[in-house]
């Protein structure tokens, strides 16, 4: 048992609340649907269905495998409209603590953020810890920024209107994108980033201290394991993995940079945000309050995440023009 700890349920708006209740009963009849021997990534893919449900419908979907460093990857393609023709493009890159999740898993964030951003959302499935670790999903995530890049035209993109973004793990791996093709002197310039609830680098924080339960699987505990999964020993304090590392100072696309108070995670955006202010990296800094890591899932009851979607959506669509 981790000590310390704040309140969090205490804390939570009265939706939150009753989403951690209702995650705690589905998460009882899972296992015993499943049975003893389900995995974790097989319990995640479960426990995100029933927020699935209700999802919206875009104009059209379509499936795509591209060759990665390790093999075929898997990208679906989220079209808001049945005109494919000029359209930004969001790779959006899911989260997970790089153990779990895949498309499936955050189909209703992306068909939301599809629908409210007009953009085309790429949605790339990426390799998952621990079997295949570091710099693994980094490799495939870029290399899916070149085919869209290059094959812009064939998939109704502007090629010059790539952004990237994700969730948590998702988010780290946006951000690693983007400083990667800055420090490679690509001649590809993502055009923003949205960046929600992400981990940057921090190991042990004032937030991990305080926030973080089995409600949220996101225990000090469960931080460390993530880590160990994702990355070898001797890979930890690479710029691209501990992005903390990097120079964070110039030469990054506009980032939207979302935040909730009761999240391990939250200091480490703060500190993203806090350099960001200190060096003129344009972006935007939102907190949520009252509601845990992960709650952009649960749309379907929970008014902030629909806020953040939009709030996010709204971000992107300004950079247009």
């Amino acid at each position: 048992m981790e000590i310390n700890k704040v309140d969090s349920m205490a804390r939570m708006t009265k939706q939150m609340k009753e989403i951690v209740a209702f995650e705690e009963e589905e998460l009882k009849r899972i296992k015993q649907e499943l049975g003893p021997n389900a995995d974790g990534p097989a319990m995640y893919e479960h426990s995100r269905k029933y927020w699935n449900e209700e999802a919206p419908e875009v104009a059209l979907e379509e499936e795509h495998f591209f060759k990665g460093p390790v093999g075929d990857y898997r990208v679906r393609f989220f079209y808001p409209q049945k005109e494919k023709k000029n359209l930004p493009c969001i790779v959006f890159i899911h989260g997970g603590g790089f153990t779990v999740g895949s498309i499936e898993s955050h189909e209703g964030i992306v068909k939301r953020l599809a629908n409210e951003t007009g953009a085309m959302v790429a949605s790339i499935d990426y390799h998952l810890a621990p079997e295949y670790k570091y710099p693994v999903q980094l490799k495939e995530c870029i290399a899916l920024i070149h085919e869209l890049h290059q094959g812009a035209g064939e998939f109704g993109i502007d090629g010059n209107r790539i952004s990237v973004g994700g969730d948590s793990a998702g988010a780290h791996l946006s951000l690693a994108v983007a400083l990667k093709l800055r420090d490679e002197q690509e001649t590809i310039q993502l055009q923003a980033m949205l960046l929600y609830y992400g981990s940057y680098g921090l190991e042990d924080s004032r937030s991990m201290r305080l926030y973080g339960g089995d409600f949220d699987g996101m225990k000090l505990e469960d931080l460390k394991y993530y880590l160990a999964a994702y990355v070898n020993e001797e890979d930890k304090e690479d710029p691209y993995r501990n992005l903390l590392n990097s120079n964070l100072t110039y030469g990054l696309p506009p980032a939207y940079i979302m935040a909730c108070d009761l999240d391990p995670l939250y200091d480490d955006s703060l500190l993203l945000k806090e350099i960001f202010e200190e060096h003129g990296i344009e972006h935007v800094f939102e907190t949520y309050h009252g509601v845990i890591h992960g709650f952009l899932h649960y749309s379907r009851k929970l008014d902030e995440a629909f806020q953040a979607i939009r709030s996010s959506a709204d971000f992107h669509k300004g950079l247009q023009g």
